[in-house]
This record gives C-alpha cells, structure tokens and sequence, in this order.
C-alpha cells in the first residue's frame, strides 16, 4: 500500500504536468508575452508556497513544533507569505503578467489534487 509520501510525490509531478500544459496553452492562446508570464509566475507563487506548507507541516509532523523554536517557525511561514504576496504584485503590476494566467498556473497543484482525489486506486491480486 503507498504511503502519503508517494501519494505527495505523485501530486507534485502531476502538478508540474498540469503547470506545463497551462504555460503551454497561454503560449498558444494569444496572450503573448504576459499570458506566458502569468502561467510561468503563477507555477513559481505554487511552488514556493507548496515549499512553505510542506516545511512547516515536517516540523509539526515531527514534534519539534513545540519546542523554542516554534514560534520562529511561525515567522518564516508568515514571512513567505508576505515574501508571496510581493512577488505576485510585483508580477502583475511592473511585469505586466496577465491575472488570469497568473491564476491558472497557480492552480496547477489545486487541479493536481482534485485528480487525484478522484483517481482510482490499483488493486493488487
């Protein structure tokens, strides 16, 4: 029976599928540079705030969330997301990336686990 780790590997590198056929698709759509952009931004806000998650969520699956060093914890996890929400301001407004591309690459690992919540599992005889 896989374990949750490969189940999060096969999320992740469905995500990285999905997130190419979005950039792919903006390339073609018409959008130009800013399409692409967006869809290529929109994977990199995911990927770094799936990074963020996944550490803290080690750290409290280990216990050491509840030591000294939680709440220091606590800041970097707060502090990416503030670090997030530049880099996606930063995206739209002064590189000009489309929103809605931006939105559809950064939903390439929500489509990831929606497929997976519906996939069927292998039985072994």
């Amino acid at each position: 029976m896989p374990g949750p780790e490969s189940t999060l590997r096969r999320i992740e590198r469905r995500a990285l599928v999905i997130w190419a056929l979005i950039v792919a698709a903006a390339a073609v759509s018409g959008a130009g540079w800013s399409g692409v952009a967006g869809a290529a931004g929109g994977g990199l806000l995911v990927a770094v705030s799936h990074r963020g998650v996944r550490s803290v969520v080690d750290v409290l699956v280990a216990g050491a969330g509840q030591g000294p060093g939680a709440g220091w914890h606590l800041v970097k996890f707060i502090t990416r997301y503030g670090i997030l929400a530049f880099i996606a301001w930063a995206m739209m407004v002064r590189l000009r990336a489309h929103p809605l591309w931006l939105l559809g690459g950064a939903s390439s690992l929500v489509v990831s686990v929606a497929l997976e919540s519906v996939r069927v599992p292998r039985t072994r005889p």
